[in-house]
């Protein structure tokens, strides 16, 4: 059976290079055109800063950024304007102890001071 041009066009993806590939190998993290042209313009990745004016780019899943591990080795799926800030402390209560201990320690540590100083 002989399928149309308009037919194929729906089955099959041409790359920048002039290549041709299934659709079902489009936006898939894989490079299957070999000049990347089937990922270029995809939503359901990112890519890994470091990456970006490389001829090879590392792509991840958009699921991978902001999930609390490191995908990129220059942890830009982590370090981006998309993750929120994490608190070390979240606890108001516990950021409040620790500021009061720390004003604490810079007081006895300046007494110590002043009475070493005063005993010369």
């Amino acid at each position: 059976a002989v399928v149309s041009t308009q037919s194929r066009s729906r089955y099959f993806f041409l790359c920048k290079n002039r290549r041709c590939i299934e659709f079902d190998k489009v936006c898939n993290l894989v490079d299957d055109c070999g000049d990347q042209s089937d990922e270029d313009e995809c939503q359901n990745h990112m890519i890994c800063e470091e990456t970006l004016n490389e001829t090879k780019k590392h792509y991840i899943s958009i699921e991978q950024r902001c999930d609390g591990i490191y995908d990129c080795f220059d942890l830009s799926d982590e370090c981006n304007s998309f993750c929120r800030p994490k608190e070390i402390l979240s606890s108001v209560a516990l950021k409040s102890f620790c500021w009061f201990m720390g004003f604490v320690a810079v007081a006895l540590n300046t007494l110590v001071v002043v009475r070493g100083l005063c005993s010369l």
